[in-house]
Order: structure tokens, then C-alpha cells, then sequence
């Protein structure tokens, strides 16, 4: 049951998302929201964004690949997104004492987009995952199903159960997916506007 007590993760940290737009107002970008969250941009092109978590808030770089990062401040993306990168604070000191250098990245991120440097293309795995592949020996209608989405929505399908690093994870993940291939329906359909 849900503790109708929790703080949402906006509300929890409103302090340190508010003093990080101040700081990116002060930029050339242009603040958009896109996903329900405040994403800047340059000449349409996704620079940076922020968003909240349960444990902290991040700063997103949508191109953080390419920034040069030598104080090892920015963690990598998941698995696909492997360009994006995250600047993770926990609170609003943490924020203030490394302001010079939030915008020194910022500065660079928009740099390299007014550059139109882009990071280069991630190449998607092909094939099939080996567990998909053993259910369908067992299950004639999910091959069936699989076999009927899109190569996009097959292979988000694959990305997702494969990237999982324990066998009982990805064995997990495979069982949530079922009911949705059956369906025929992408894994992230939840997300298309209707």
C-alpha cells in the first residue's frame, strides 16, 4: 500500500530545481517542458534538462558524451541512452559551492550545440535475446506476437530484458514483458500522446 504521506520527488526537492533554473535562466537557452519536465534548448535541440528523483535531483546533459568532464562529476546514461549524462545533487549547498562549474558545463554543452556537434550514432543490438528465443520454443503465440511488433518495439523488448546484469533479473523482466507482447503493444506505448 502506498504511503499517501511520501512527498512527491518535485515537492521534495522544489528548493535545489528552482535555484538550478535560476542559474540556467541566465544561459542563452530556452526553457521548454517536454516529458513533464523542464528541458532547455537551443535553436530546438535539447541542451540540457532537470529532473527529480526520490534521493536527489539531476541536471541532465543530452549530449553529456561529448563534454570533456574532467572532474569525473557526470555519470552515464543507462543502456539506451548511453550519450546522456547526469549531474546527481542532494542538496541545495551542494549546488551553491559548485555553481561556477554547473555553468562552466552548461556554457560547454551549449557551445557544442551552436557547433552542431553531435555525438556519434550508438549502434542497436540485432538478434534477439536467448531468453526470448527459449520462451518462444515453449510458447507459439508470444513468437507469434514478437514476431508482429515493429523492429523498434522488438528490439526496446530485447534491450530492456538483456541489460539487466542478473540472470534472475533478466528472467523477471522477460514475465513482465509477456502480457504486453501478447497485447501487442511496445514496452514504453504508455508514453506515446494519444
Amino acid at each position: 500500500m502506498a504511503d499517501l504521506n511520501q512527498t512527491p520527488p518535485a515537492d521534495r526537492w522544489a528548493e535545489e530545481l528552482n535555484l538550478l533554473q535560476e542559474m540556467l535562466a541566465r544561459t542563452s537557452m530556452l526553457q521548454e517542458t517536454k516529458w513533464g519536465v523542464p528541458v532547455y534548448t537551443v535553436k530546438g535541440k535539447n541542451v540540457v534538462g532537470l529532473s527529480a528523483f526520490k534521493h536527489h535531483v539531476a541536471l541532465w546533459f543530452y549530449h553529456g558524451i561529448l563534454l570533456r568532464d574532467e572532474a569525473g562529476l557526470l555519470e552515464g546514461g543507462a543502456t539506451d541512452a548511453k550519450i546522456l549524462r547526469q549531474w546527481r545533487f542532494t542538496s541545495r549547498d551542494q549546488i551553491l559551492s559548485h555553481e561556477k562549474q554547473i555553468l562552466q558545463y552548461v556554457q560547454e554543452a551549449i557551445a557544442l550545440s551552436k557547433a552542431g556537434i553531435t555525438p556519434p550514432k550508438i549502434k542497436k543490438p540485432e538478434g534477439t535475446s536467448p531468453l526470448l528465443e527459449a520462451a518462444f520454443k515453449n510458447d507459439a503465440a508470444l513468437k507469434e506476437a514478437f514476431r508482429s511488433l515493429s523492429p523498434s518495439c522488438r528490439r526496446e523488448y530485447i534491450i530492456y530484458i538483456e541489460e539487466a546484469k542478473r540472470e534472475e533479473t533478466r528472467l523477471s523482466r522477460l514475465e513482465k514483458c509477456k502480457d504486453m507482447i501478447m497485447a501487442r503493444r511496445g514496452l514504453n506505448d504508455k508514453y506515446k500522446k494519444t
